[in-house]
């Protein structure tokens, strides 16, 4: 069985991945990206209402990695606040839920990011809590692809313990699985599989924001709130995809035809515009940047992504000849950054991101 520990809080998921073989997933920045995603939505919606601050208190409490106790001591005390009431047997519905929820996700955005024929088995918790129509599934064992895992992959109903394992074709015939289809089915499946529809990773957190703007359609304030953390999330994808494109051409690929070509991966803080002595809006990665700097082999074009919001949260600044060096912590690493100002062919100052380089220690 192919495991991906989410027992984990997301910020330890995403480290977990990156400790990973390269060769075991597809698209490893793509998907520590989507998982922040998940995180920045759940922790930005928690703000619009009572419980968006319980969901708050949780979403902390799960980046943390505390447990329940902890978080029940929270919640309680902005109930208490707001002269509302919950059992302690509905919070740990409340936390059991949203855990689950969260987890299956992670586990399920990297399932199907793993590489080669995948197949899925449904496990149940198998005790008597576990609904009817749930325990029927126990067992079942089909390729990731197959049509039944869009309504049935486990964690879509309210409470639901259930889980899906991943296995490679070798691993299921050494385990003794069968596949939950005939011979002739599995091969028609394989030679025609279903059309992959458009990426869309955005799709489930638009809708969760969606819903809310309608939960909370009278309330202007919170409508203003929502609408700021999906129009932060679009251009939080945007940039990743601009990003992670010449990542793929001037890092992986080596293509020096993109040598000259320039992305925007932030914006200017004032502060940094201060240090810099310039007025530039935008900090600019090139691909000759990209395609020179491999030796940093640890660093991706999600660490890349990042440069934006670890903007602010620096914990040593310094100059030197070659540039002004910054030093962030995210996500349980440690980041060193080189930015330096530039005048382009039209007189125009620019600053640019020189160096990236990531360690699990202080740098």
């Amino acid at each position: 069985m192919l495991h991906f520990d989410f027992s984990l809080p997301p910020t330890a998921a995403i480290a977990s991945l990156q400790a990973k073989k390269p060769e075991v997933l597809k698209d490893e920045a793509r998907l520590k990206h989507n998982i922040y995603n998940r995180v920045f939505t759940i922790k930005g919606i928690a703000d619009v209402d009572l419980l968006s601050d319980i969901q708050k208190s949780l979403s902390e409490n799960l980046l943390k990695g505390e447990d329940f106790k902890i978080w029940k001591s929270q919640a309680q005390s902005l109930l208490a606040s707001a002269n509302t009431a919950l059992s302690p047997k509905r919070l740990e519905q409340i936390y059991t839920q949203n855990i689950l929820s969260a987890y299956n996700q992670g586990r399920k955005e990297a399932q199907f990011a793993l590489k080669g024929e995948i197949y899925l088995r449904y496990v149940s918790a198998n005790d008597s809590r576990v609904r009817a129509s749930h325990r029927i599934l126990h067992g079942i064992v089909l390729p990731r692809e197959h049509p039944f895992w869009e309504k049935h992959y486990p964690g879509q109903d309210f409470g639901c313990r259930c889980r899906a394992e991943a296995y490679t074709k070798g691993q299921l015939e050494r385990a003794g699985l069968k596949v939950s289809m005939s011979e002739e089915a599995l091969a028609a499946f394989r030679a025609n599989p279903p059309k992959p529809q458009n990426e869309d990773n955005l799709k489930d957190l638009r809708d969760i924001i969606a819903a809310k703007l309608n939960a909370h359609r009278g309330n202007p304030h919170a409508q203003v709130r929502l609408r700021g953390i999906l129009r932060e999330l679009e251009q939080r994808n945007e940039r990743f995809k601009r990003i992670n494109g010449l990542f793929t051409q001037a890092a992986q690929k080596q293509n020096k035809s993109v040598d000259s070509k320039i992305v925007s991966i932030a914006k200017t803080t004032p502060k940094l515009k201060n240090e810099l002595g310039t007025n530039a809006d935008e900090i600019l990665l090139s691909g000759w940047t990209l395609r020179t700097h491999t030796h940093h082999s640890n660093v991706d074009s999600f660490d890349y992504s990042l440069v934006e919001d670890m903007l602010g949260s620096e914990y040593r600044v310094k100059h030197s000849k070659e540039g002004h060096i910054v030093y962030f912590s995210k996500l349980g690493y440690h980041y060193k950054a080189v930015f330096k100002k530039a005048v382009n062919d039209k007189g125009e100052e620019e600053i640019y991101l020189q160096s990236l380089v990531k360690g699990s220690k202080k740098i």
